[in-house]
């Protein structure tokens, strides 16, 4: 998110994975920098989206909780 008129920019990653390659691709976003803004479980595994801003060094932790609904 940004304020409203805010000239940042965000760079995008989206990745299909199979549940077995779940933690480590989060892993991978999270080092380089991405949040995951989004993750839908479909016929072909995950598609998971990740944005960070344009230019960010920041990296992150990350962690996955699997919880059956």
């Amino acid at each position: 998110m940004k304020p409203k008129g805010a000239p940042l920019k965000y760079d995008t990653q989206v990745a299909q994975v199979l549940g077995g390659a779940l933690s480590q691709t989060l892993t991978m976003l999270g080092m380089s920098g991405y949040v995951v803004t989004g993750m839908v479980l479909n016929g072909a595994g995950y598609t998971v989206v990740g944005a960070r801003p344009s230019g960010a060094t920041a990296t992150y932790d990350t962690t996955v909780i699997r919880a059956a609904v």
